[in-house]
């Protein structure tokens, strides 16, 4: 066990998602021997809840860190331009909190906080980036030229989540590991059984699970597209868990013309083509494991290269995916064999992707099987945290 005076860790976003429950996930680990303080931002509560109740010493922050929001799937909206802002003018405040904090080690949660590198340089404290994020797929590109330099130039040491990510990134001078994203375990769960693939039968229907809330980047419209398709012809149901709309203002919610127009649309469409006995909305969950246990295949059909947690989390349950084929996830979903891909964007292709896991019932549990073993032996605590705790050794050795 490697014995730290002290890390902090900052967080940049106040929702429960996947970059949170790595969050999670890694501060179960580093706070074992290890003083560990992490930092959640005020506006939305539920992550700092969410940690406080698995025991982990948390603290809010009223102004956001700067950030440098581009990542395949970010738009240069307001967020964008006020992470730019917020470099200069909230710099002293992030000065004052790791001064006053004096850890050992700062670990930033996120590839789009980068420019907190050079304030924590300052400051004289190791610097370490988890890159949750895929780069923009560009072959020349200002903003990732400056991500990739704050990467290089400021940090002691940088954790992908993908080997496409890391290769990607072509640095040079800190420490770098792929550590993939994981599930914890306990030692009497290694090696559990959680479930086998539904049994089907006349009455019960084939279940779709979609975790991406209403979401433009994680293809929201693409399932609903493709479940319009096909539920005239089987008994199908579709699962949607995640925010529907993150605004936290309620005149916005109440408000046509002030709602978020991507919702507006989908609803819309879920009206015109009468699916609402198909689908069920069932919100934020902080535990899906009763979602996995109880649908037959995850489907995430982002619109633009994004990597999913719940794709190798449903393989504990020995369930497969579908999944928008990208190059940069290639590496966790192999079509054929843990789950099936289809064209991004193409809503028919993806129909024609759930049929054929509808019909073939030995295809369904085949998939299963091996999203399993292949969750088991890469996505697991087990398997990731050594590397874990080899990388903070080595970061803290230099």
């Amino acid at each position: 066990m490697i014995i730290l005076s002290k890390i902090l860790y900052i967080h940049h976003y106040g929702g429960i998602g996947g970059a949170g429950i790595t969050l999670l996930n890694y501060s179960r680990i580093l706070g074992k021997g290890n003083e560990l303080i992490v930092y959640c931002p005020d506006d939305l509560i539920d992550m700092f809840n969410y940690l406080k109740e698995h025991g982990i010493k948390v603290k809010k922050y009223n102004k956001k860190p700067g950030w440098i929001s581009y990542y395949s799937g970010s738009r240069f909206g307001k967020s964008f331009f006020l992470g730019l802002l917020n470099i200069i003018r909230n710099k002293k405040y992030w000065e004052n909190i790791i001064i006053q904090e004096d850890p050992e080690i700062v670990i930033v949660n996120s590839m789009i906080l980068t420019p907190m590198g050079k304030i924590i340089k300052k400051c004289n404290k190791k610097a370490v980036c988890v890159v949750q994020e895929t780069f923009k797929d560009r072959k020349i590109s200002f903003f990732n030229i400056i991500l990739k330099r704050f990467l290089n130039d400021f940090f002691d040491g940088v954790i992908f989540i993908s080997k496409y990510d890391l290769n990607k990134a072509h640095l040079n001078k800190p420490i770098q590991k792929v550590i993939n994203n994981f599930v914890c375990l306990d030692t009497n769960n290694e090696g559990t059984t959680f479930s086998t693939p539904l049994a089907q039968n006349g009455d019960e229907p084939f279940k779709i699970l979609f975790v991406g809330g209403y979401s433009k980047l994680k293809g929201t419209h693409v399932i609903i597209k493709a479940l319009n398709i096909l539920k005239d012809k089987y008994n199908i149901k579709l699962n949607i868990y995640g925010y529907k709309n993150k605004s936290s203002s309620k005149v916005k919610k109440h408000i046509f013309f002030l709602q978020d127009n991507y919702v507006h649309k989908i609803d819309k469409y879920i009206e015109k083509h009468n699916l609402e006995n198909y689908i069920e909305y069932h919100g934020v969950a902080k535990n899906l494991d009763e979602a996995f246990q109880e649908n037959n295949v995850l489907v995430f059909p982002s619109t633009k290269p994004h990597q999913a947690r719940p794709a190798f989390e449903i393989g504990l349950y020995r369930k497969p995916v579908i999944i928008s084929d990208f190059d940069q996830t290639k590496e966790f979903v192999i079509d054929g064999y843990n789950g099936l891909c289809f064209k991004p964007n193409d809503y028919i292709d993806l129909s024609k992707k759930i049929e054929q896991l509808i019909i073939d019932k030995n295809l369904l549990k085949q998939l299963g099987e091996n999203n399993y073993t292949k969750t088991m032996k890469y996505h697991t605590n087990f398997a990731m945290e050594p590397l874990l705790l080899e990388f903070i050794d080595e970061v803290n050795n230099i």
